[in-house]
C-alpha cells in the first residue's frame, strides 16, 4: 500500500511504540538526527502554560504530509522526541480523509498484532469553531508506554479551516504530562 509505506515501517511486529514511524522519525530519536540546530531554532515553537513540552513544526518536502510536529521536553540540548505528528489536508474532501485514516489504523493493527483502537467524534469546545468535528481512532499501548491517534478533522466552514488528517505517536511522558 503505498500511502503507508511513506508513513510508517516496522522491523517486527510487536508492542514497542519505538517500531513506530513517521517520515522515518520515531519517539526516542533525536530532532538532531534529522535537522540541524539553526534549522530547530526556525521553527515556530510553543511552549505549553505548564512549561515542559515545546511544539516543534515545521513544513516538509513529503508527498504524504505537508507539516510534521514534535513534542520535546523545555531545555533538552539533545532534542529527544516524546510524541511526532503527521498532518496531511484535504481540502474539503473529508469522505477520502475517512479513506486515509481507515487505511492508516489498518496499517497499524497489523504492525500492532491486532491492536484494537477505540473509536469516537468529538465536538470542539471553542465557540469560534462551530461544528467542528474530530472523527478519531485511538490505540493505547497494553505496556501503557505510548499511544496512536488516527484522525481526521470535519471543520466548521465559517472556520475557514480545510478538513484535515492527521496521525500523532505520543510517549508514557507526553500522555502524563497531557494528563495533568
Amino acid at each position: 500500500m503505498h500511502l503507508l509505506t511513506l508513513s510508517f515501517q516496522t522491523w517486527a511486529k510487536s508492542d514497542d511504540i519505538k517500531n513506530l514511524e513517521i517520515e522515518g522519525i520515531s519517539i526516542g530519536d533525536s530532532l538532531l538526527d534529522f535537522y540541524t540546530k539553526s534549522e530547530i531554532s526556525n521553527f515556530p515553537i510553543t511552549t505549553y502554560d505548564k512549561g515542559v513540552f515545546n511544539v516543534l513544526a515545521t513544513n516538509t518536502n513529503s508527498e504524504l504530509y505537508s507539516k510534521l510536529g514534535f513534542h520535546v521536553k523545555v531545555d533538552d540540548k539533545k532534542f529527544i522526541i516524546h510524541s511526532i505528528k503527521g498532518v496531511k489536508q484535504f481540502e474539503n474532501r473529508f469522505q477520502e480523509c475517512i479513506k486515509f485514516k481507515d487505511e492508516v489504523v489498518k496499517e497499524i493493527s497489523t504492525i500492532l498484532n491486532g491492536a484494537n483502537f477505540i473509536d469516537y467524534v468529538a465536538d470542539y469546545q471553542d465557540k469560534d469553531m462551530g461544528n467542528s468535528k474530530a472523527h478519531v481512532s485511538r490505540y493505547a499501548f497494553p505496556s501503557q508506554k505510548g499511544m496512536v491517534r488516527v484522525w481526521c478533522t470535519q471543520y466548521d466552514k465559517k472556520t475557514g479551516f480545510n478538513d484535515t488528517g492527521a496521525v500523532s505517536i505520543a510517549s508514557e511522558d507526553y500522555i502524563k504530562f497531557m494528563q495533568r
